[in-house]
């Protein structure tokens, strides 16, 4: 099993970096008349750029796709990825639930983080979105939670994304979502094509799941409406309005979501997950310098994994209880501090 783990990864990775075959850009000035924020991204941040990638562009939104990879210069993998996934240990349980927080392009600390879960044929594995953006290998991780068949939601930093590059008209969202991460996020890419068969992905990510017992969702629900009514900016984006509840939104399921750093939630310290009415956030930080954990929780054995994304070294696995710390739902609207789009 680990083997085979490791060398589908290894093959895959393998596929991602034998480019072939450069094909010219457009000419800038023709894009730039019509897209002056992509124009300004070219000028501020590529000057004198002149790597090429392999381009099939077929329409504007491709000549745009074009110009962002000239700024933003694709990084080949210099390592071999699969190295990390040799799995030192089989599960010993059947079926475990493995929900893991948001990982925000840190490849090699979730290649770290699987091999210390090592799940199994039987195991589910489910991100809570957020896979791209601020860290250095997010077409990466993509690659790795799609080749796998692993269950992802739809995260804000997703939403930025598809918003920036719609299928058709024009998107004003492209400059925030490079200032919110997504600089990085173009960076990891070989070339337009695999960004394009990303984006088709990442359309169809649902915004939520119902594990029976467990609702797995991004950012959480407004308490004031019924799921029904539920918006995708709510689901995706929600906060303080979520976590100041006191009552649980549901009678019979715990809500676990990811999108709020568990430490700007009062009294908790970086890498402890926080609890609340009903509610379980298990994003640690991964990509933040207070932090860096990167946390896996099994909710049917309720243990903890964590790979801290900075020093792959500090790996800890510890029962639940050790690592949580109930939030008092009083101090979350005066106590929570805003970090720009997490």
């Amino acid at each position: 099993m680990s083997q085979q783990f490791g060398h589908r990864v290894f093959s895959l990775m393998a596929w991602n970096t034998s480019t072939s075959g450069p094909v010219d850009f457009p000419n800038l000035g023709n894009v730039a008349t019509q897209y002056s924020v992509v124009a300004q991204i070219q000028i501020h941040s590529a000057s004198g750029c002149n790597r090429r990638v392999k381009l099939r562009p077929t329409g504007c939104f491709l000549a745009i796709g074009n110009l962002l990879f000239r700024a933003f210069p694709h990084r080949l993998h210099r390592t071999a990825p699969g190295r990390h996934l040799s799995y030192s240990s089989m599960a010993t349980l059947s079926h475990r639930r493995i929900i893991i927080g948001d990982v925000h392009g840190h490849y090699d600390g979730l290649v770290a983080l699987l091999d210390q879960v090592a799940p199994g044929g039987d195991d589910e594995v489910h991100f809570l979105g957020d896979l791209i953006d601020r860290g250095p290998r997010s077409a990466d991780v993509i690659d790795l939670v799609r080749f796998h068949h692993f269950h992802c939601l739809l995260g804000n930093h997703e939403q930025m994304l598809l918003q920036s590059f719609p299928k058709a008209g024009h998107s004003n969202s492209l400059q925030s979502w490079l200032h919110s991460g997504g600089n990085n996020t173009i960076a990891s890419y070989r070339d337009w094509d695999q960004l394009l068969e990303h984006l088709e992905w990442i359309r169809e990510l649902p915004l939520y799941k119902d594990l029976g017992d467990t609702w797995l969702v991004h950012a959480g629900l407004n308490p004031h409406v019924p799921l029904s009514m539920q918006t995708a900016n709510e689901l995706c984006w929600i906060r303080e309005e979520f976590h100041s509840i006191r009552e649980p939104y549901f009678l019979n399921k715990l809500v676990i979501t990811g999108h709020t750093i568990t430490f700007t939630l009062p009294g908790v310290a970086p890498g402890e997950l926080a609890q609340g009415q009903g509610w379980l956030d298990i994003d640690t930080g991964a990509y933040h310098p207070r932090s860096g954990w990167l946390t896996a929780v099994d909710i049917d054995n309720w243990k903890v994994y964590q790979v801290n994304v900075f020093d792959l070294k500090q790996q800890r696995v510890l029962p639940f209880d050790e690592v949580v710390t109930k939030v008092n739902p009083n101090k979350v609207k005066s106590g929570l501090p805003r970090l720009a789009s997490h």
